[in-house]
């Protein structure tokens, strides 16, 4: 079960005809409702080629996350300010400006590569992203700001 919502502009007010899909996590299978298998995804997601992302503009682009950890090479437009965070070396993917041309090119250049990313990279990568390490670095940054307007 899906939805797509088709926007004109983008989140900055910009001309931009684009859309977005949101996908339920159910299914209805054998006559009733139930959740999908993210396991299922997460190993679907690992056959893909190459991930591509022609986003405009995205916060934290949480798909190439997935795509990274997956060791699936990315080729991305420069969406987010988090993209050194999340492309930490070459062998992760490559981000080109939106342009056809340069991006069907970024597309043949990470095809041809090897698809094992820098492992040691890869570990690092996957140990900084976990929910755990993640949620008590926001709650440990959340704290400090609440020091600082006290002390205001």
């Amino acid at each position: 079960m899906a939805v797509e919502y088709v926007h004109r502009v983008s989140r900055a007010g910009d001309a931009q005809l684009h859309s977005h899909v949101v996908m339920a996590s159910l299914t209805r299978a054998d006559g009733r409702w139930t959740t999908l298998d993210g396991q299922a995804l997460y190993a679907h997601l690992k056959t893909a080629s190459i991930l591509l992302s022609t986003s405009h503009f995205e916060g934290f682009p949480a798909v190439l996350v997935e795509a990274a950890a997956a060791g699936v090479p990315i080729v991305s437009t420069p969406c987010s300010i988090t993209l050194p965070d999340i492309l930490l070396d070459p062998t992760f993917g490559l981000v080109v400006p939106a342009e056809d041309v340069l991006l069907a090119r970024a597309i043949h250049v990470v095809g041809a590569r090897q698809r094992a990313p820098n492992s040691s990279l890869l570990a690092k990568f996957i140990d900084q992203h976990q929910l755990g390490r993640s949620a008590g670095l926001w709650l440990d940054w959340m704290d400090s700001v609440l020091v600082k307007r006290a002390r205001t």
